[in-house]
């Protein structure tokens, strides 16, 4: 999700279950959501941060900001981040395994 597009995404309360645009708290079931929404924004810094020290050629860095953005949240684009990361790295086995892995 890019930056400004979180008041027009929709998300659905890992609590009830209610389909619902960004806010900090449930429309139904008033569950915080707020560490979500910092869960998200670190997912995106950590992806910004890999792909800053990529571009730099500080490939152990950029492995580690894209180990943690897995972490956080395991969708195969961040996988595939991290594959291309430890690729740079020169660990081509892993980074193939990190890619045929679903």
């Amino acid at each position: 999700m890019s930056q400004g597009t979180e008041s027009t995404a929709k998300l659905r309360c890992p609590t009830c279950g209610a389909a619902q645009v960004w806010s900090d708290t449930c429309r139904r079931c008033r569950c915080d959501l707020s560490l979500l929404h910092d869960a998200l924004r670190g997912v995106r810094q950590l992806r910004r941060a890999c792909l800053a020290a990529l571009g730099d050629g500080r490939y152990d860095e950029a492995v580690e900001a894209a180990l943690r953005c897995c972490r956080l949240d395991s969708r195969p684009e961040n996988r595939h981040l991290l594959a291309m990361a430890e690729f740079y790295r020169g660990r081509f086995a892993t980074a193939v395994r990190l890619v045929q892995r679903r």
